[in-house]
């Protein structure tokens, strides 16, 4: 199937399947238009979006699991078949080599290996960067080099981050806790956005940043020449985590409502909302297989969706280990990582 990108579907409707009828209709809610650059009082609030609790494994997971204690988040990293795992705490990173390096080519070779990397502070949350992974603490950015555990640390005004995100090569953009987007620049200068409840995720694409904010579960871009947010939209009821693919669609996971939703455009605005059961709630893309990984946290799951039409096709399912709330795509090696919350292990799957 040849991909189509998304900005040739012109005025397509937002899909629901339900018992195998195709329903549309989907709504979008506007919360503010335009710019804001302060937090109003009076803005409508919702509980932010939490992974459903799993069951009990009922099959064994595919692919390969490394024991491990429970993880808060996994990053694929630049040499095929490795990723990095954050502890629940935020103080240690293991470093998970799925192959022989040399080999590149995942899950062959020698046995997996691991070694971890001790953290000054407790990270929030980390991320790929330009020079390697990036990882944001109270009141300042860590660049942490995987292979030799060397951390060098940026401070910032920000004592409760929730999330982070390389922008480019040289911007990395922090959300907080009390809704703010700090810019972190490689000359120096950082700025500050305000005007969101929180900022609990991140997704940038070709110079484009949008912030996720799951007490109003909406998302908005941030406008980075003039620094303020703009187009705020709704998400449903329970938007958890954003992801963007390499079109530029912003895909984000709403456990609460079980759905799959992409925004895009310029503003961005919704295109689907597709049902996926059972609690979804971690995401990642395959930028090479145009495949979108969901994590059904609720069923110890993991499906795929190829996307190359433009709506979600269902194409793979695994089973997972027990909790994976968060997993990641590493596109070159062709494999899927999966972080088991409940601590049942890493989890790496071949993707062919």
């Amino acid at each position: 199937m040849t991909a189509v990108p998304p900005g040739k579907m012109g005025g397509m409707k937002s899909v629901r399947r339900t018992a195998g009828a195709v329903a549309t209709g989907a709504v979008v809610v506007m919360l503010a238009v335009g710019c804001s650059s302060s937090k109003s009082s009076s803005v409508a609030t919702t509980e932010p979006a939490t992974p459903a609790s799993a069951t009990a494994v009922s099959q064994p997971p595919a692919g390969i699991v490394v024991p491990s204690g429970p993880i808060k988040q996994v990053v694929a990293l630049p040499v095929p078949g490795q990723a990095a795992t954050l502890s629940t705490d935020g103080r240690s990173l293991v470093i998970t080599t799925f192959h022989n390096p040399a080999e590149r080519r995942p899950l062959v070779g020698t046995p997996p290996t691991t070694h971890t990397i001790s953290l000054p502070a407790s990270a929030a949350a980390v991320a790929a960067g330009p020079t390697g992974l990036l990882a944001a603490v109270p009141d300042a950015v860590l660049t942490i080099d995987p292979g030799t555990g060397a951390i060098a640390r940026r401070e910032i005004s920000a004592p409760d981050p929730l999330s982070i995100t390389a922008v480019d090569g040289d911007t990395t953009a922090v959300g907080t806790a009390d809704g703010k987007v700090l810019l972190v620049h490689r000359s120096g200068d950082v700025d500050t956005i305000s005007g969101l409840v929180r900022v609990d995720s991140l997704a940038a694409h070709d110079g484009r940043l949008v912030a996720l904010d799951r007490a109003q579960s909406a998302i908005a871009e941030v406008d980075l020449s003039k620094k303020e947010f703009e187009g705020r939209q709704r998400a449903g009821n329970g938007a958890a985590n954003v992801i963007a693919d390499r079109y530029g669609r912003f895909l984000i996971t709403n456990p609460r409502d079980g759905q799959l939703i992409s925004f895009y455009g310029d503003p961005p605005v919704e295109r689907f909302a597709f049902p996926v059961p059972n609690g979804p709630y971690g995401v990642a893309y395959d930028d090479n297989r145009n495949v979108a990984w969901v994590a059904e946290s609720g069923a110890n799951t993991v499906t795929g969706y190829e996307l190359a039409s433009g709506m979600p096709i269902q194409t793979k399912q695994s089973p997972t280990v027990r909790q994976p709330d968060s997993i990641a795509v590493d596109a070159a090696g062709g494999t899927l990582f999966i972080g088991s919350a409940a601590g049942d292990g890493l989890q790496a799957i071949a993707l062919g």
